[in-house]
């Protein structure tokens, strides 16, 4: 895994041709037109802690994010990524679902039911992230993953609005079938670690089941993390999280076991993944 850290674009008009000019010295890469510069570099490079100095030596800050004021002044745009590779994957117990293609369509509250259009169906890919992040898989995937007889799959039906007036119909009802891919098996809470927060910004009891927020701050994306005497109780090959972070409680996280990985490699099912931590306790 790389740990990539990344600044955003930094105007000589807002900082003076000074600072831009240390700036470019340091990092020459990150010229970024005639008077700009931005960073793209391994967090632990030393460039990139040299830049981060400059910038903190001359009054800048990083901006906090949320609703906090951005000033390209005083403050600038700072995040951390992972970028995983197959290792990670291989060598993981867990892995959070985090397919890459999207159709779009989701919950509707009003209807209480997912609800999709037809034309939206006709992706060719083997799983798909809708506007809420529920996870979508075609019949076929649908079929091969029910003869591999995996440990709390579930396969849940949709409604799919048809391209002409006719009136909706139900996931089987028509040739290219699309089903919400869910599980019967809930895990156990977040490891208390991690940072959970309700609407409002405010710390979430551990083991509340309800909508919550997680933050890995200053990740731009988050990895799931549990206790491992928690969660090896629990004997699945893919499981819901207790907690959800769409509109509805219908749409929680997806976490498979490596041999729900395996059979995607076997298959060349293409879907993204992120590598889930085991901590002590």
């Amino acid at each position: 895994m790389k740990t990539i850290a990344t600044i955003g674009t930094i105007f000589g008009e807002d900082v003076g041709p000074e600072l831009l000019g240390h700036l470019v010295r340091i990092y020459p890469e990150g010229l970024n037109g005639p008077s700009s510069f931005r960073l793209s570099l391994p967090l632990d490079d030393q460039r990139t802690g040299y830049v981060l100095r400059i910038l903190e030596q001359a009054g800048l800050s990083k901006w906090p994010g949320g609703q906090a004021t951005y000033d390209r002044k005083s403050c600038f745009r700072f995040d951390v990524h992972r970028e995983y590779d197959e290792s990670d994957y291989s060598g993981a117990e867990y892995l959070w679902m985090q397919p890459e293609d999207h159709v779009e369509g989701g919950f509707q509250p009003e209807r209480d039911a997912f609800v999709f259009r037809s034309e939206d169906l006709r992706k060719k890919c083997s799983f798909a992230h809708d506007d809420d992040d529920g996870v979508l898989v075609p019949s076929r995937v649908k079929a091969m993953l029910e003869r591999a007889q995996l440990r709390g799959v579930q396969f849940r039906s949709i409604v799919v609005e048809n391209d002409s007036d006719s009136s909706p119909e139900c996931s089987g009802e028509h040739v290219d079938a699309w089903w919400r891919l869910a599980s019967d098996i809930t895990l156990p809470p977040y490891s208390p670690s991690m940072k959970v927060l309700d609407r409002h910004g405010r710390r979430v009891p551990r083991g509340t089941e309800g909508y919550v927020e997680i933050w890995e701050p200053p990740y731009r994306g988050v990895e799931l993390h549990y206790l491992r005497s928690e969660i090896v109780s629990k004997e699945f090959d893919i499981a819901q999280t207790l907690e959800w972070s769409a509109p509805s409680p219908l749409l929680r996280g997806l976490v498979v076991s490596k041999k729900f990985y395996e059979i995607c490699r076997a298959h060349r099912l293409k879907c993204g993944f992120v590598p889930v931590r085991i901590e002590p306790g």
